[in-house]
């Protein structure tokens, strides 16, 4: 909660002049401005910028590089992503969209996956394959077991449930299922391997 205080106010210096009205408010979830589009949105430190505006991307990103040298803040260059080549960060930035079964390409962000035609929005159950369910599990023994499988459930499901997952403005209802179901299952999963 913290972080959010001091990561929004950087924001107003991160940002001025990326957008050219010197707008800090100009990007809201999916605001149009004249011809293009923007969806801006930040988790922790975590920036991802949306746009149609690839001279706003290239500001955005030069910002960013530049960071706030007086405090501190700067882009780790190895964790920066972009979907057109620029060497403001280097060729590192670039990195190959994942494809599922059917072709779809999606952009990784934040354990998210992001459809780059649609904009639907999936989490990134990647990271779960080739690994056995209790890999992240603590099993706690030591009495009052069903509250602690209780809090270690909602504590795994949580993060599954961000807003944008089940929007269904973003997301079709079949995707917006799809988030629910794959949530549901890995959970269903882990609680039987806590169990036993």
């Amino acid at each position: 909660m913290l972080c959010n205080y001091y990561y929004g106010d950087l924001e107003g210096e991160l940002l001025d002049g990326v957008f050219l009205r010197n707008t800090v408010s100009c990007p809201t979830p999916f605001n149009r401005s004249s011809s293009h589009a923007y969806l801006l949105t930040r988790i922790v430190d975590d920036f991802l910028l949306v746009t149609t505006d690839r001279d706003a991307s290239i500001r955005f990103l030069g910002k960013m590089n530049t960071g706030i040298p007086k405090l501190g803040v700067a882009i780790n260059k190895a964790k920066t992503r972009t979907s057109f080549d620029d060497d403001t960060v280097g060729k590192q930035a670039q990195k190959p969209l994942q494809c599922d079964s059917r072709g779809k390409q999606f952009f990784a962000w934040c354990g998210m996956l992001f459809d780059i035609s649609s904009c639907e929005v999936r989490i990134d159950y990647s990271r779960f394959s080739g690994g056995l369910a209790e890999d992240a599990l603590t099993v706690v023994t030591c009495g009052s077991e069903g509250s602690h499988l209780l809090a270690r459930m909602k504590s795994f499901i949580r993060p599954r449930c961000q807003p944008i997952l089940y929007d269904a403005v973003v997301n079709q209802h079949v995707v917006v299922a799809h988030n629910a179901s794959q949530a549901m299952l890995l959970c269903a999963i882990k609680t039987v391997r806590y169990i036993e």
